[in-house]
């Protein structure tokens, strides 16, 4: 998994930061749209990747689909140095 890659999309980045920010935070898509600032389908497709991508958890009940932060430490601190290198290369 290409982590730089993945970061280049402001969208992911966004989904990212808001569970780097919320780290025991288990969401819906709609959730995570609202927070983000996204359109539900646009959050969906990334929401989908990133679970491929094991930077995030997929939880699956009867009746929804919830998303989870990464519990691998050395994934989370990595996502942390992209996170603010991405900071640092739009300011």
């Amino acid at each position: 998994m290409d982590l730089e890659k993945i970061l280049n999309s402001a969208i992911n980045r966004k989904i990212l930061r808001f569970f780097d920010e919320n780290p025991y935070c288990i969401d819906t898509a709609k959730g995570i749209a609202a927070w983000t600032g996204l359109a539900i389908s646009t959050a969906q497709k990334a929401l989908k990747n990133l679970v491929i991508s094991n930077l995030l958890i997929e939880h699956k009940t009867a009746s929804t689909l919830g998303y989870a932060y990464t519990q691998n430490k050395m994934m989370v601190k990595n996502i942390k140095h992209w996170l603010a290198k991405a900071d640092e290369n739009t300011t």
